[in-house]
């Protein structure tokens, strides 16, 4: 009985030491669940920070997609009235060119005529045509 009695001290003894160990991991493992717990806290609060950023950046993008549209809407605008300035200017060239032509062949008319009062009477102007041999008498060409 007294080797019964060592044996079951024994027992009770290893038993409570293995309690004991349980009851350390127990806990051990407690502070690991509680510190993993905490630090999914964390990472979530920073999952949000992300997402809050990503949201940032993309109502950023729409603004600079939508000024990107603006400046090529008004690059649009700009070559149109460049493009009409061009043909206004052709036009205006061609203008002045045909304007210079016709004022040439204007002088060209009016140097066959020249005013003269001492062919007319008194109080009166005339034209007359003037023919090439009278051009040199009064000095044109």
């Amino acid at each position: 009985m007294r080797n019964l009695a060592a044996r079951s001290a024994k027992s009770a003894q290893e038993t409570a030491e293995l309690i004991a160990g349980s009851v350390e991991k127990t806990r051990n493992g407690s502070r690991i669940a509680d510190e993993t717990a905490s630090a999914f806290a964390e990472i979530l609060g920073v999952v949000g920070k992300v997402g809050d950023l990503i949201a940032e950046i993309k109502a950023a993008s729409s603004e600079q997609a939508e000024g990107i549209t603006q400046v090529n809407l008004g690059l649009g605008q700009i070559d149109g009235v460049t493009q009409k300035n061009t043909a206004n200017a052709e036009e205006s060239a061609a203008a002045a060119e045909e304007l210079s032509s016709q004022a040439q062949q204007l002088r060209q008319m009016l140097a066959r005529f020249v005013l003269s009062d001492t062919l007319a009477a008194p109080g009166q102007r005339f034209d007359r045509e003037v023919d090439e041999a009278e051009r040199p008498r009064l000095g044109w060409r």
